[in-house]
């Protein structure tokens, strides 16, 4: 095996969280590039939660699901909606809330943006055999389920963007 040189994820002497933090950067900027070709490029992961529920979602599940600031949710919502890969339709058992669901035009690309994330992911995991693929997911899970044991203070994380 060739020697690493040591940076800093091999020396470790950062917070977990900056590592997931560096990677997740890094992960949908290079992705985002990836995905210039489809319109909705930068707001895929919305269409494939709203494609995964199969049926419409309030604005706030989408906010809170996704880990997203509500009024950009409402930016991305309304640039979906512009585009037509959106609409919102008041929900008839709560006036005050609006359900978002997919257009035609939305899940006509969901095929193509499974495609782009899978091609991509196979570049990202380049020179893993498939049980390091597994290993590793495997690993992920197991923080996030020591991570879910702990209490927490609540918290909400705002996602920018390059509007």
């Amino acid at each position: 095996m060739a020697q690493r040189t040591k940076n800093a994820f091999t020396d470790r002497k950062l917070p977990l969280g900056q590592y997931f933090s560096v990677m997740a950067k890094q992960y949908f900027a290079s992705l985002s590039k990836h995905m210039e070709d489809i319109d909705p490029g930068r707001y895929f992961t919305v269409l494939l939660y709203l494609h995964s529920e199969k049926k419409g979602i309030p604005q706030q599940q989408i906010s809170e699901n996704l880990h997203i600031d509500k009024v950009y949710v409402v930016k991305i919502l309304d640039y979906l909606e512009e585009h037509n890969f959106v609409e919102r339709l008041v929900n008839a058992e709560d006036r005050r809330e609006k359900q978002v669901m997919l257009t035609a035009t939305g899940v006509k690309n969901i095929e193509r943006i499974r495609k782009k994330v899978k091609d991509f992911e196979k570049i990202a995991f380049n020179g893993f055999t498939a049980d390091e693929i597994q290993h590793f997911y495997e690993q992920m899970q197991r923080i996030n389920d020591n991570f879910e044991a702990l209490p927490k203070n609540p918290m909400r994380i705002k996602i920018q963007h390059g509007d």
